[in-house]
């Protein structure tokens, strides 16, 4: 958790704990000419 957090992939809020910031998105990933996954 320790590394999301540092990571900026997950956030805390007061009185609810740590939660996902991409929540509720939909999001593809981005494949390179080999198809690996590069963002």
């Amino acid at each position: 958790e320790k590394e999301l957090f540092e990571a900026g992939a997950i956030t805390t809020a007061e009185g609810k704990g740590s939660y996902d910031v991409f929540r509720n998105r939909l999001m593809f990933p981005i494949m390179d000419i080999k198809g690996k996954c590069c963002g």
